[in-house]
């Protein structure tokens, strides 16, 4: 049986990190320092996935802006057109996907609900314990030489 990204998923134990729409920059900062993370998933009121924040979302705001940002939306800095994969994606699919785009972090659906975040880390950690090194060599090359953002 070929493995999926849901199993990656449980084997991680860990749920994403998830921000209303009219939460801050200020109010997902600290969040993000608090919790030690690097992005957050936004949802619509809904349920359905609006957008991701990360850590460099937040940085370059602070670079371009005056600072009055940290009082506005977390949605408005961050990405509204997210890649997503599916629980039923294969784990190559997703590394293939998340190398092609030069992204990090990407949100994962059962149908529209999002039920996990998948990492090019927890993507490292299953080809390493699956014994391809080549993969995990891969990864860590595209990770180091800064090939792979957070976000689009």
């Amino acid at each position: 049986m070929a493995l999926k990204i849901s199993d990656i998923l449980s084997e991680q134990g860990l749920e994403p990190q998830f921000a209303g729409l009219s939460e801050t920059v200020a109010q997902v900062a600290a969040r993000l320092r608090d919790l030690r993370i690097g992005v957050i998933l936004v949802l619509d009121k809904d349920g359905g996935l609006a957008g991701i924040v990360s850590e460099r979302d937040i940085v370059r705001a602070t670079a371009e802006g005056d600072g009055s940002f940290v009082s506005q939306p977390a949605v408005e800095i961050g990405t509204k057109d997210v890649v997503t994969c599916s629980v039923d994606s294969s784990p190559n699919e997703v590394y293939s996907d998340m190398l092609e785009r030069k992204i990090r972090h990407m949100p994962v659906l059962d149908g529209a609900k999002v039920v996990g975040m998948v990492s090019m880390t927890d993507l490292l950690g299953y080809y390493r314990n699956t014994n391809s090194s080549a993969a995990a060599s891969k990864i860590m090359e595209a990770l180091s030489a800064g090939a792979i953002r957070s976000s689009l």
